[in-house]
């Protein structure tokens, strides 16, 4: 669904860039029903930890949102 990998995003350094990923996948995680889904600021810091910490560089960048948002709380309804 995106073309962002783990790589781009973890290069993206202005907030407002990080912002313009983040948000269609959080507007994606409310359309499929998650509950307790984190701010995109909140999102951005477990997506960036979880790219360092599992070398995650070529991983599409909603699958690393869904796991970092799932790891902070989101839950299916």
């Amino acid at each position: 669904m995106f073309n962002t990998t783990g790589m781009d995003f973890y290069e993206t350094e202005d907030l407002l860039q990080q912002r313009d990923i983040i948000q269609p996948i959080i507007t994606e995680f409310i359309r499929q029903g998650f509950q307790n889904i984190p701010d995109w600021h909140e999102l951005a810091v477990e997506m960036k930890q979880m790219i360092r910490k599992n070398g995650w560089r070529d991983r599409p960048v909603d699958e690393i949102a869904e796991d970092a948002a799932r790891a902070v709380g989101m839950n299916a309804g």
